[in-house]
Parts: structure tokens; C-alpha cells; sequence
């Protein structure tokens, strides 16, 4: 198994990842291919999966507000959310 660490431009290990010598090979061909280092491609990789998820997340709650907006007014919408979010969800403390 190789590791590889992905450090911040201070020399502080930001991902410490463990793969497989198949993957490390193809990780270092996609890399090369894209002109990037290995570090700076997974970087962009990781960026890019995380706004695809933020972009998923927006469209989903998007959605269920437009389905609680149907049914409900804006106000009462706005009342409720904010009572949910002064009372700590179970397992999880209030920002």
C-alpha cells in the first residue's frame, strides 16, 4: 500500500490517503494527463465534489420548501423553521 500525504502550502498535512498501488498509478497517469501534480489533482477532484454536493444540497432543499410552501404561507414556513432551530435536533447541538 502507498501513501501519499497532501500537504497545505505551510507543510501541514491537510489528507493523508492510503491507496492501493493500481489506484497511486492511475492517480499519477490522470494527474500527468491534466498537467496537474497528484496533490493539486486530488485537491480540484475533492473541490469539485464538494460543489457538486453543495449544488445537490441547494436543489434538494429547494425542493421540499417549494412542497412546504404549497401547503402552508411563507410566514408560518419562517415561524417553524425558526422554532426548529432554536431546539437542538437529537444528537446533534446548535450551531
Amino acid at each position: 500500500m502507498i501513501t501519499t500525504h497532501y500537504s497545505d502550502a505551510h507543510g501541514h498535512v491537510l489528507l493523508d490517503v492510503a491507496f492501493p498501488p493500481a489506484a497511486h498509478t492511475a492517480l499519477k497517469r490522470n494527474a500527468r494527463s491534466a498537467g496537474l501534480t497528484p496533490e493539486r489533482y486530488v485537491r480540484e477532484a475533492l473541490q469539485r465534489a464538494l460543489a457538486e454536493h453543495a449544488d445537490r444540497e441547494t436543489d434538494r432543499l429547494d425542493h421540499a420548501v417549494r412542497h412546504l410552501l404549497a401547503s402552508t404561507t411563507s410566514a408560518h414556513l419562517l415561524s417553524a423553521v425558526g422554532h426548529a432551530l432554536t431546539r437542538p435536533l437529537e444528537g446533534r447541538p446548535i450551531p
